[in-house]
């Protein structure tokens, strides 16, 4: 099966993004995929996994990006995208205040 692993060529996959994404479904969960990153919910869809991730690497899950810059490389266009992120898992963190407790009851 040829991947289109190059999301700047002009050259047309023999697959779509769906198709391709499908295969490495088959064995990774999206759902858990969208819970580490939220990269992987926003591409999912429209980037193929082989964009950004070589298929099955023995080291690097990310082509030739060190993993302190993995996020620096996402966040430098969607910087808006990772503030959201962190607020609300930051939401989640917080434990419930007693007025959020009682608004809950009613």
């Amino acid at each position: 099966m040829r991947f289109e692993g190059d999301i700047f060529g002009d050259k047309k996959p023999m697959y779509s993004v769906q198709e391709q994404n499908q295969v490495c479904f088959a064995c990774h969960q999206p759902d858990k995929l969208r819970e580490k990153l939220w990269a992987h919910d926003v591409h999912a869809m429209k980037l193929p996994c082989a964009s950004c991730h070589t298929l099955h690497p023995k080291d690097d899950a990310m082509k030739g990006i060190s993993s302190k810059n993995r996020v620096k490389l996402c966040v430098d266009c969607h910087g808006e995208q990772q503030k959201r992120k962190a607020a609300a898992d930051a939401e989640k963190a917080m434990p419930a205040s007693p007025a959020t407790e009682q608004k809950d009851k009613q």
